[in-house]
């Protein structure tokens, strides 16, 4: 096919001449044009007249319009002919305006192999989604993303977003359904945008430099996502036996530790409910393997935060309260014990006059229905502290009912906030950003930077943290600080 009639071309000199070249493909024509011009082929751009880069998509959907076109009337064609050629000569001057390619990828140029997609890597459940052509998941996403990428870079060139974009439409075009979204039967879009970004930004993740990578967290590696259905299903046989061995418990550990990364997508999933949380992770809610979940999420080791400056903070807030007089501190004085951090839930909500029972109630037998969604405790007997068991209760859902410590309960109910990224209630939010501010002085330093003007401090605890504060220098030097 001559396309002629609508090619101009530039040299260097900023002189435009007619091109005579043939070429059905895009490769085909790069290579026409660099004989006829005697110019490499990466020295080679083409755009359109309003400075639009022409990849080999965007040839072919030219040569279709011309074929088109020539069917028709050519001397229309050649009016309306828009394309043109910018070409700069190894020895140019930096400083002109002619941009050119300083280094080039097999995709650009076509000197070397298209990159292929590396559909035999791609694992069973993604196949399967891409063969009932169903709108792939968050986590699905993520593995393809992985096994694109680690294909892309073993090009040794110079990545560019032509190149992604490029990548992200084979795939798309390819299953479409799986990529596009639709809203009442319309497509908004046709997901190729939204995949080229997501390898944008995996090329930046991976060229970060290594001082700039603050979390020391692994990888999400490959290797462990195809396996974690066999361990997931090993997991469940385990969890089905009466008694486990000693080597049998260790490979549990062992399984539950290898496996975060993949247990981190199934949790802040927004599809995955806390139903399919227990069935694809029956050992997480048992209390060892949800402490170090929440150690390796957050870098804490939570018990021994309870145990520590919670028990020592406690002790503080009664003592001021007591001499406040201002609180209902009955219940807890009746148990004729050492204050200690199972009372705070107690004291905070009367400081900050919320509802006690969004975060802990009694009741006879388990009854889900009128819980609130976020985690809850759930004492199993006449009064907090009289209970014969603790049961936590996370989206209405038991998830633990052998917990006999109340103190254990509230560190496991605490941790389910962050393990499953969720939000204090709200009628109790001053309670929880005190107990984790002023009680456990917990400060998650893995939170991400665009989180973290949204968890400042609540005016009301600051006010209540000084209070006391200025009671104990009171104590300490008979008068208040000003």
């Amino acid at each position: 096919m001559d396309i002629s009639h609508f090619i101009k071309v530039t040299t260097c000199n900023g002189r435009k001449v007619a091109v005579h070249c043939d070429g059905n493909t895009y490769d085909e024509f790069l290579k026409n044009v660099s004989e006829k011009f005697n110019i490499p082929e990466n020295n080679i751009e083409i755009t359109t007249s309003d400075n639009t880069e022409v990849d080999n998509v965007y040839f072919n959907a030219i040569v279709k319009s011309v074929d088109q076109l020539n069917a028709r009337d050519r001397t229309a064609c050649e009016s309306k002919a828009s394309t043109e050629f910018s070409l700069q000569s190894p020895l140019q001057s930096p400083t002109s305006s002619i941009s050119s390619r300083s280094c080039t990828s097999p995709l650009e140029t076509g000197t070397q192999a298209t990159i292929q997609i590396p559909w035999n890597k791609i694992p069973s459940s993604l196949n399967q989604a891409f063969e009932e052509e169903e709108l792939i998941t968050r986590k699905q996403r993520c593995l393809l993303i992985k096994i694109l990428w680690d294909e892309i870079k073993q090009t040794n060139q110079r990545i560019s977003r032509k190149i992604l974009r490029e990548v992200a439409a084979k795939v798309v075009r390819r299953h479409p359904r799986c990529f596009e979204k639709r809203m009442d039967g319309t497509i908004l879009t046709d997901g190729i945008e939204e995949l080229m970004l997501a390898l944008e930004a995996k090329k930046d993740n991976e060229n970060r430099p290594e001082s700039c990578e603050k979390s020391k967290k692994p990888r999400l590696d490959i290797e462990v996502i195809n396996s974690e259905s066999f361990n997931q299903n090993e997991l469940k046989d385990l969890f089905l036996k009466d008694k486990l061995t000693d080597v049998e418990k260790q490979k549990v550990r062992e399984t539950m530790i290898s496996t975060y990364q993949a247990q981190r997508i199934d949790f802040i999933d927004k599809d995955t409910t806390i139903c399919m949380v227990k069935a694809s992770w029956p050992f997480i809610f048992q209390s060892d393997y949800f402490f170090k979940h929440f150690e390796m999420l957050t870098s804490v080791n939570l018990l021994k935060l309870f145990n520590g400056i919670g028990e020592i903070q406690s002790v503080r807030i009664y003592n001021y309260l007591v001499a406040q007089k201002t609180c209902n501190l009955s219940e807890i004085q009746n148990l004729q014990e050492q204050p200690n951090i199972t009372w705070t839930y107690q004291m905070l909500t009367q400081v900050f006059k919320e509802d006690l029972k969004e975060l802990i109630v009694c009741q006879d037998s388990l009854k889900t229905d009128k819980l609130p969604c976020t985690p809850c405790i759930v004492g199993i007997g006449p009064s907090i502290f009289h209970t014969s068991k603790y049961v936590l209760v996370v989206d209405k859902e038991p998830v633990t009912t052998d917990i006999t410590s109340l103190s254990v309960a509230m560190a496991m109910q605490f941790a389910a906030f962050f393990i499953f990224n969720i939000c204090f209630p709200k009628k109790v939010i001053n309670t929880m950003d005190a107990f984790q501010r002023f009680i456990l002085k917990f400060k998650n330093e893995n939170t991400p930077k665009k989180l973290k003007k949204k968890t400042c401090v609540n005016d009301q605890v600051l006010k209540f943290a000084s209070d006391v504060a200025r009671y104990e220098a009171f104590l300490e030097c008979g008068e208040v600080s000003d």
